[in-house]
């Protein structure tokens, strides 16, 4: 299943602003085998997002936008899904609701323009945000879907893994099952790596399929799977990631998407240590690396 992204907002297209949604999209999907087919930036031009509207359409059935749904003037995308969709403007007290529940606990007193992200197009089904004000909207058409998202990337990541992509998936559904494991390498290259497995990834079978993602330090390996049969494809997936980590032996670190914090702390609890840092250079980021933690 393919999506389209469309990235809204000027300060992307300016370089003020770094798109990381499409990317945090991407990776999340690609595990249940969707992929993100193509990816555009348009500015805060309503005659430019809905071209993009109309070119994503073309290519996809589900489209995802981030961007643009803010409480100042220059964020249009809301006015423009409405005269795409149809409907009107209104104010949805549940919506308005949520937004006070969210102003509030954050400790700030509602003003009018954050009171107005409740107005939402009758068009639209709202998903509510539960860590923003801005809503995100569920607009379909012709058997098509368009979900609009906030720009805020923590925002955009918690909705979209929590509620978005598991309502996309129950909408759009598929009787292939995918299944995937993980394996996080170290003492290797990239190039190193390819060459040490090459013979055991050219056996692989069709219904298998191996990712080289790296990060700095480690490279991680990601076995993905597909198969009518869920029990054959998840047993398959297991057996391939029990080959490879016995062919890699001890320089296989983890068996789960870690960073190397994660996998540091992991260790010490297994071993029963305490860990203490004395940096420089560092600048205290290694300490840091570990207190993002919980």
């Amino acid at each position: 299943m393919k999506v389209s992204v469309i990235v809204i907002g000027d300060e992307i297209l300016l370089g003020q602003v770094t798109d990381t949604n499409s990317g945090d999209i991407a990776r999340h999907i690609a595990p249940y085998g969707w992929e993100v087919g193509d990816v555009q930036a348009v500015g805060d031009e309503a005659d430019e997002i809905r071209l993009a509207i109309d070119r994503a359409f073309e290519q996809s059935d589900v489209v995802l936008t981030t961007g643009g749904l803010g409480p100042t003037k220059d964020d249009i995308t809301k006015g423009v899904m409405r005269d795409y969709f149809g409907g009107e403007l209104r104010e949805d007290p549940a919506v308005l609701a949520n937004v006070m529940d969210v102003v509030g606990r954050r400790g700030f007193k509602i003003n009018a323009l954050t009171a107005a992200q409740a107005i939402v197009p009758t068009s639209c089904r709202v998903i509510q945000n539960r860590v923003g004000t801005a809503p995100i909207m569920w607009f379909e058409k012709g058997g098509k879907v368009l979900v609009a998202m906030p720009g805020v990337p923590f925002e955009t990541r918690e909705m979209f893994t929590s509620e978005v992509f598991p309502q996309l998936r129950g909408k759009f559904k598929t009787d292939v099952d995918i299944e995937h494991a993980v394996l996080m390498v170290t003492d290797y290259t990239e190039s190193a790596l390819a060459e040490k497995i090459a013979p055991w990834e050219e056996a692989l079978p069709e219904y298998l399929h191996l990712a080289y993602l790296p990060k700095p330090g480690l490279i991680r390996l990601r076995i993905d799977g597909a198969h009518r049969d869920r029990d054959f494809i998840a047993s398959e997936v297991k057996r391939a990631a029990g080959e490879l980590a016995a062919m890699l032996g001890d320089a296989v670190i983890a068996t789960e998407d870690l960073t190397p914090a994660q996998i540091l702390l992991q260790r010490c609890r297994e071993l029963g240590l305490t860990l203490a840092t004395a940096e420089s250079c560092t600048g205290g980021n290694i300490a840091h690396e570990l207190t993002l933690i919980p």
